[in-house]
């Protein structure tokens, strides 16, 4: 006598592997589960900081500088600065400089960052993602999240990156020694437009590094989209 013996592999499978549907994507954003790369937000920050850095670097060292020195020549040795007018002209200054110096920066890092957000997946507002779940204030679900395969990819990307960029530093460094040495001869204010282009250039390079590694990421991401969707317990689909 025969028997039929088959067994069904997906009952062994860790996700489902059905395709989404067009209603399931739909109710899935509105639960706020979207597809969202923190990492390459992040990287494009860093490239674009450093770069703001390298392009308006010399004019925000010039401010410093030019504060700082009619700070000492002004204020430093005038015995009445301790009165109200003079205080308040001081931090009149100190906004001022800081504004020059810091405002563009911040301009420039506060619509990037909203760009790539946004254009990563669009606007979205919902409040599911606030509402208060019981199942993770468990502590043995939460121990078994620490432990489970995601974390660990988590990590080994985490070790990845610390070496990809510790190597970036590496190289630079073995390039510039020969400069690094002759700093010494060098005053205070080349010594440290040099120390900031050379911070501004592995800044660079790592930012790029990164960015190149979160596409893969962000593409391996895109590829198990669906298992997550289907099911409504996942968190929100965003990684870093």
């Amino acid at each position: 006598m025969d028997f039929d013996f088959r067994i069904n592999l997906q009952l062994f499978s860790d996700e489902k592997t059905e395709k989404a549907t067009p209603k399931r994507r739909r109710e899935a954003r509105e639960r706020g589960q979207v597809l969202q790369s923190k990492e390459i937000s992040s990287s494009i920050i860093i490239i674009a900081s450093f770069l703001t850095l390298k392009t308006l670097g010399g004019f925000m060292l010039k401010s410093l500088l030019s504060f700082s020195n009619s700070f000492y020549s002004e204020y430093f040795h005038n015995p009445d600065i301790f009165n109200v007018k003079d205080i308040s002209i001081l931090m009149t200054r100190i906004i001022s400089i800081l504004v020059v110096v810091v405002g563009p920066l911040t301009a420039i890092l506060l619509i990037i960052g909203v760009a790539t957000n946004y254009l990563q997946v669009g606007f979205l507002f919902t409040t599911k993602t606030l509402e208060i779940k019981l199942s993770r204030l468990n502590p043995i679900e939460g121990f078994k999240r620490i432990i489970s395969k995601r974390a660990l990819v988590e990590l080994f990307k985490s070790i990845f990156k610390i070496v990809v960029i510790g190597y970036i530093i590496y190289l630079y460094a073995i390039k510039e020694i020969y400069n690094i040495f002759k700093l010494i001869d060098l005053n205070v204010e080349s010594i440290v437009a040099y120390i900031g282009n050379m911070v501004v250039n592995v800044g660079l390079r790592s930012g790029i590094a990164l960015f190149i590694l979160a596409l893969f990421d962000y593409g391996y991401q895109w590829w198990r989209i669906d298992p997550l969707i289907l099911d409504k317990n996942s968190r929100i689909l965003s990684f870093s």
